[in-house]
């Protein structure tokens, strides 16, 4: 580390575990040598090729009482050196200033390890597969704000760790000097399975690829309406007949369904999101350039639906009730209280969808000189113009709900992979 970075920092670290927000859009670029890299890193290598293709660590950086932002990525030099490639930012908020920091560390000795055996020597690993693969990090280049690359400074030690809570990529990087990093990188259940075989060195049974494809099923919802029709791996689609939004604009309720927690988790809430929440704004243009383009659909034939942004946006469920005083106001529960709320917490809940259809305004299309006025139109009109059907189905190619769940043993919202869309049916 660099000396001048540490001058003046107190002496007790930031919890290396507690979440900054992301403040830096830069990021790196690795470049990956096609060198031969020896057999003694072939661990490395294995670690290296199945990183290369996912996104960069985001994390945190730590030295001293400063903190900031952390990207890393895993690479290699011509020397055929293993490379932990950090990019961070360092926020002293006492001098109200910020510096980038660029840094490359050498990794070696990587071995895998047994918590049961070893330990971990680390915080908070509950949530954290039992092998993991530990080593160690040397300084090797640094800069500062963009400026002369100097000698790296500074030696510690590296873990790489599989979050099964979060299915995510983990790696720590710490030292006693008072300086620490870390970040994860979330992994697609393909992606998760090779790397426990890589911690392992083992190939995974049927019966363990099961185990953990089932540990991802957090919630099974169910309905009566049919309508509301699962389609595997956690989506599921609910069918928008245009016949019953022409008799009647107000499909109350378009779904009710039931939220049941098949986990061993002990799940207090769950948030659905405001409408198409995760749809990118590119999605919504009708016209590139153009403010006057944003997309009716959710801005305003279904703003006073449940979910639209007239109504409130997000709905949270409740799997139990919180202790409130007379003025309705929440207030953490004792351990006794809580204890009470864990025995008693309730495994279902259960969530009614109305869909109100308003009639959009103007509506701007690049493809004709005026804009189109569907305050004049009928809605069986509105229904069948090309125009509008087209953005609806546009729209629809992303989920219309998502959610998040509170898990109130780790007192924490965690987004899920359970996603509802739209589908508009003749």
């Amino acid at each position: 580390m660099f000396s001048g970075l540490i001058i003046g920092c107190a002496s007790e670290n930031k919890n290396a575990n507690q979440e900054v927000e992301k403040n830096d859009t830069e990021v790196i670029n690795p470049q990956i040598n096609d060198d031969v890299i020896p057999k003694e890193s072939k661990l490395f290598s294995d670690l290296l090729e199945l990183t290369q293709n996912l996104n960069q660590f985001e994390g945190n950086a730590f030295v001293g009482s400063l903190d900031g932002p952390c990207y890393m990525v895993l690479t290699s030099n011509t020397q055929n050196d293993n490379i932990a490639r950090l990019r961070y930012q360092i926020n002293n908020y006492y001098q109200g200033k910020a510096d980038k920091v660029d840094e490359t560390y050498t990794v070696t000795e990587l071995m895998r390890k047994s918590s049961k055996k070893d330990g971990f020597g680390l915080k908070n690993t509950r949530d954290y597969e039992a092998t993991y693969l530990y080593g160690s990090v040397k300084g090797l280049k640094a800069s500062i704000n963009d400026g002369a690359i100097t000698d790296g400074s500074g030696a510690g030690n590296i873990w790489f760790v599989l979050d099964s809570v979060d299915f995510e990529l983990t790696y720590i990087m710490a030292s006693s000097a008072n300086w620490s990093f870390q970040g994860s990188i979330s992994l697609e259940m393909e992606q998760y399975k090779k790397l426990k075989e890589l911690f392992t060195n083992k190939r995974l049974s049927e019966i363990e690829v099961k185990a953990i494809s089932k540990s991802q099923d957090l919630f099974e919802l169910t309905s009566k309406d049919s309508n509301f029709i699962p389609l595997g791996n956690n989506k599921y689609k609910v069918l928008i007949a245009k016949s019953q939004l022409i008799k009647n604009s107000k499909l109350r309720p378009l779904f009710i369904v039931s939220i049941k927690n098949i986990s061993n988790r002990t799940i207090d809430m769950v948030s659905l999101s405001r409408l198409y929440e995760t749809t990118p704004e590119s999605a919504y243009s009708n016209a590139p350039g153009s403010d006057q383009g944003l997309n009716p659909l959710v801005y305003e034939v279904l703003t006073n639906s449940t979910l639209g942004e007239d109504n409130g946006g997000d709905v949270t469920l409740y799997f139990s009730e919180y202790k409130s005083d007379k003025y309705g106001n929440s207030s953490y529960l004792n351990q006794d209280e809580r204890q009470m709320v864990i025995n008693s917490l309730a495994k279902e809940a259960k969530f009614t969808f109305n869909l109100i259809f308003e009639k959009p305004g103007y509506w701007f299309s690049y493809r004709k000189d005026e804009p189109i006025n569907f305050k004049d139109m009928s809605i069986e009109q509105i229904l069948n113009n090309l125009e509008f059907i087209n953005k609806w189905k546009s729209i629809n190619n992303y989920p219309a709900i998502t959610f998040r769940i509170h898990d109130l043993d780790r007192n924490e919202w965690q987004d899920v992979p359970i996603e509802i869309y739209f589908e508009l049916v003749d």
